[in-house]
Parts: C-alpha cells; sequence; structure tokens
C-alpha cells in the first residue's frame, strides 16, 4: 500500500507521518473527480482524517491532493485556499447534490433496462443515482421511491406486477423477488421450448412412419 500525497519541500517535515500512513492507509481510494457522489467522498475523507488525526494543515493539504479532472480545476479557478473546509464549500457549490438532484431525479425517471442488461447491473445504477436525486440519510420513504425507481426501470409490467404482489419494502428485495421470477421465467420458457421440439419431433416420425406403411 502506498500513499503518495506528500511531495516537494514538505516532505522533510511530514516524513515520520508518512512512513506511518504508507503502511497504514491507501490514500488512493480518496480521490473525487466531480462524476460520483460528493457527500460519501467527504464523510470518507473525514472518516480518515479522524483515524489518522490529521491537522487542519494536513487535511487541506490531503485533500486538494485527491481532488482530479473537473474537481481539481477549482483549485485553480478559486486561487489560495487556506483551510479545508474552504476547498469543501466550494466542493458543494459545484458539485453538491442539493445543487443537482432534480437532474439526477430526472435521470432516475428515464432510467430503463437496457437489452441483456443484468438485474443485478439495474439494481447497482439505481443505487447509485439513489443519494444523488435524493440526499440525505436513507430512510423509510427513500426506500420505497428506491424499490419503485427499480420496478419502473425494468420496462416489463408484467414482472413488476408480480414483484410488487410479493410487497418487497426495498430495493435490495426487489431484486432478490425479480431475480428469483425472471430465473423462474426462463427455466419454464426453456421446458416449453424443449416441450414443443420433443412434439415436433414425435410428429415428424408419426408422419414419417404413416409414409412408409402407405
Amino acid at each position: 500500500m502506498k500513499c503518495t500525497l506528500l511531495y516537494g519541500t514538505q516532505v522533510h517535515r511530514y516524513a515520520s507521518r508518512a512512513i506511518w500512513i504508507y503502511s497504514r492507509c491507501k490514500i488512493g481510494h480518496l480521490t473525487y473527480d466531480g462524476s460520483s457522489c460528493l457527500e460519501i467522498f467527504i464523510a470518507r475523507f473525514n472518516n480518515c482524517a479522524r483515524y489518522f488525526k490529521w491537522d487542519e494543515e494536513d487535511k487541506l493539504f490531503q485533500l486538494c491532493g485527491s481532488l482530479s479532472g473537473p474537481a481539481g480545476q477549482i483549485l485553480w479557478d478559486a486561487g489560495t485556499l487556506t483551510t479545508a473546509d474552504e476547498v469543501m464549500r466550494l466542493l458543494r457549490n459545484r458539485f453538491g447534490n442539493i445543487n443537482q438532484a432534480e437532474r439526477f431525479r430526472a435521470e432516475l425517471r428515464a432510467r430503463k433496462r437496457k437489452p441483456g442488461e443484468s438485474l443485478q447491473k439495474l439494481y447497482q445504477d439505481i443505487g447509485r443515482l439513489m443519494p444523488l436525486a435524493y440526499p440525505g440519510r436513507t430512510s423509510e420513504l427513500s426506500n420505497i421511491v428506491a424499490r419503485d425507481a427499480f420496478l419502473e426501470a425494468l420496462d416489463n409490467s408484467s414482472l413488476r406486477v408480480r414483484v410488487l404482489e410479493k410487497e418487497p419494502v426495498n430495493l435490495d428485495d426487489a431484486l432478490k423477488l425479480a431475480c428469483r421470477l425472471e430465473a423462474f421465467d426462463k427455466s419454464t420458457s426453456q421446458e416449453a421450448m424443449k416441450s414443443s421440439t420433443d412434439t415436433r419431433r414425435d410428429s415428424t416420425k408419426f408422419v414419417k412412419a404413416a409414409s412408409r406403411e402407405v
């Protein structure tokens, strides 16, 4: 594991801490480019800061080094920033879920299962969009919204109704039921195809036998 955010003239200043972080933390996991949920990144960053007991200067240094792409651009646009809180404020202004929630809600409503897409992949994408579309802690209401968004995204009214008949309470329950019902449907379809093939084969044999008798 390695941590590569300490560099330049400050290396000697943080040498002892860098050695400890090198052996205990992979800061590479703490990166943000503006395309994922900002609040999740900030929560992970704050957890890491508490665990490793970073002071304000450490947090600013590590946070700035964790930004890339469009998110890293704010470091150029904003000039000199003196605290991690200032950087987070700018990040929230530009990438915060609250400011973009309506866009993600529209994306959630428009999401439909693609041809050949697995239920698990659809489930993962709904789970990704939910905290972006509805920022805040998970609640009973948000569980229902996530469940309904998943069922609508199935784009299969028959499967949707059959899952709802089982009264799933959240997204996870809806996925389990949908997987079970879809597997049953595939198994039934395969058996029906096999039976149809056997029937045609038997019919062909009967016709050939009748022809020989004539």
